[in-house]
């Protein structure tokens, strides 16, 4: 005798998701990170851990003592699943502090891996929002003075824009 046997069969539709763009911050910084999936069923899962907040939720903080490729896995309850990559850069810290005597030591204010960022645009500003320094390429490190003439003793903040995708300037303050 003949048998038959029925088979039910599940077409998933096509579904992504995304990690988001490159995220640059300085040593000891965090950013949240955040994965957008095109379909809403479904858990986020996250790799490594290493400094993640949080490993299945959409969107964690990230404060990594290096950089780091994180990638983001969404499964849908059929138990199909896509990742997708975001590299959080870390740089160093930022010296605070200039002391331009020459007398050899901190005489320039150094930027750690400045020659990574070929395009990096660099502004420098005086306590009342005066722009004292720019520079476009950063090949000549601030040297304490404007114009040719040294400034003051005080606070100066600067921002920087390292020029890596669609990113935040990055500020702070020097002495």
């Amino acid at each position: 005798p003949a048998t038959t046997d029925t088979v039910a069969i599940f077409v998933q539709e096509e579904f992504d998701v995304d990690a988001g763009e490159e995220e640059l911050i300085l040593s000891n910084d965090d950013v949240q990170l955040l994965a957008v999936a095109s379909v809403v069923d479904g858990d986020f899962s996250w790799s490594p851990f290493s400094g993640l907040s949080c490993d299945d939720c959409p969107d964690p903080i990230a404060q990594p003592s290096e950089s780091i490729l994180y990638t983001v896995t969404f499964t849908v309850p059929n138990g199909c699943s896509t990742s997708d990559s975001v590299l959080v850069q870390v740089l160093p810290a930022l010296p605070n502090m200039i002391t331009p005597n020459n007398d050899g030591a901190n005489d320039f204010w150094e930027i750690p891996s400045v020659k990574s960022y070929p395009d990096i645009e660099v502004y420098i500003y005086n306590r009342w929002g005066n722009e004292v320094f720019q520079s476009k390429g950063y090949d000549q490190p601030w040297d304490g003075t404007h114009n040719g003439q040294v400034l003051p003793a005080g606070a100066y903040f600067y921002v920087i824009d390292y020029k890596v995708g669609g990113k935040e300037k990055i500020n702070g303050t020097i002495n």
